[in-house]
């Protein structure tokens, strides 16, 4: 499920996990550590090495310290001159290191342009991406990124529909490629579906509404966590904005059938909180439902709903001797969360 909680990189640690390219097949996780400037130099200058193995670690490392603290700028003109590499990795790799670049990145925005028609499909998925990162430039790309709406690879049609929708909301190619990407079984697209229409925020939820509503499992699920992405991206201070057809949507899926469909939509419910208070008495009534995974949702999210969900504290109570560990401590969790 979606998570609310970020990742942070603890202050002053020397090491750190990162994954600062999200292609499908070539995704880093490697050990990064923190670079003074002499390693920048050092890695610059081995950009320019004739071994590619060289340059493929070096442009890895770059890119792994400016996703930590930022991409030096000392190291933007080689990696522009990167885009250019003969390797494709060297290439996609330089576009994923420089979407952490300041406003200096400016001169690299023609280059990482004419990669969408590069022949590698991991090249153009970055660059793509790209763009999402930094939609600021969207315009200086917007007819590459329409014309990627067609591209024969689905991970670049998707990345270019989140790019275009984030200059433009109104564009219907875009809205379009992103609906046909609730139905793929590929998780790692559907996930990227549900970042794009959590940026998107509301303009989105229109076609949400309606993908809920399908029959098909994965349709509903993915549909519904980009509903709760959307409430999640919308802060605390603007969930009335919410718009309440699309909540009562959500709240009809509380009686699916389908047991991770009503988990998914008791979440996102959470997420928007008050706002959606009506749906207090049928998330109570889950409370004793036979799937353990549905009662432990609910204890765990009613407190989410801050005073209108004191009505439940009479089940949640009885949810005290629960059979399951895990449900009497959601429980008792929210009870005490209720009565502060």
């Amino acid at each position: 499920m979606l998570s609310r909680l970020r990742q942070t990189i603890a202050p002053g640690a020397l090491l750190a996990t990162f994954i600062f390219c999200d292609n499908v097949h070539t995704a880093m996780d490697s050990t990064v550590h923190i670079f003074d400037g002499c390693d920048v130099l050092s890695l610059v200058h081995q950009l320019k090495n004739e071994n590619v193995e060289i340059r493929r670690k070096a442009v890895q490392d770059l890119g792994g310290q400016a996703g930590l603290v930022g991409l030096d700028e000392r190291a933007l003109p080689a990696l522009t001159s990167c885009l250019q590499d003969k390797d494709s990795k060297v290439r996609m790799w330089s576009i994923c290191a420089l979407r952490y670049a300041s406003a200096n990145v400016k001169p690299s925005i023609p280059r990482i342009i004419e990669l969408f028609s590069d022949e590698d499909a991991e090249v153009r998925q970055a660059s793509a991406l790209f763009f999402t990162y930094r939609p600021q430039y969207g315009k200086q790309a917007y007819v590459a990124l329409q014309k990627a709406l067609s591209d024969k690879d689905l991970l670049v049609r998707v990345r270019s529909a989140w790019a275009v929708l984030l200059i433009n909301p109104r564009e219907n190619a875009g809205m379009a490629v992103l609906a046909k990407g609730l139905k793929i079984e590929d998780s790692k697209i559907r996930n990227e579906v549900v970042r794009a229409f959590g940026e998107l925020g509301i303009p989105g939820l229109s076609v949400l509404k309606t993908a809920v509503k399908e029959e098909n499992p994965i349709v509903r699920l993915t549909a519904t966590q980009a509903m709760a992405e959307v409430a999640l991206n919308l802060g605390a201070d603007k969930k009335q904005e919410f718009p309440h057809d699309t909540t009562e949507s959500l709240i009809e899926l509380l009686k699916h059938e389908d047991k991770e469909t009503v988990y998914s939509a008791v979440y996102a419910l959470g997420i928007i909180g008050p706002a959606a208070k009506a749906a207090v008495p049928r998330i109570t009534d889950l409370l004793k439902d036979p799937d353990r995974s549905v009662r432990w949702i609910a204890a765990s999210e009613l407190r989410m709903f801050g005073d209108a969900a004191k009505a439940a504290v009479p089940a949640l109570t009885q949810l005290l001797k629960d059979e399951d560990e895990q449900i009497r401590r959601a429980a008792k969790n929210t009870l005490n969360s209720l009565q502060r």
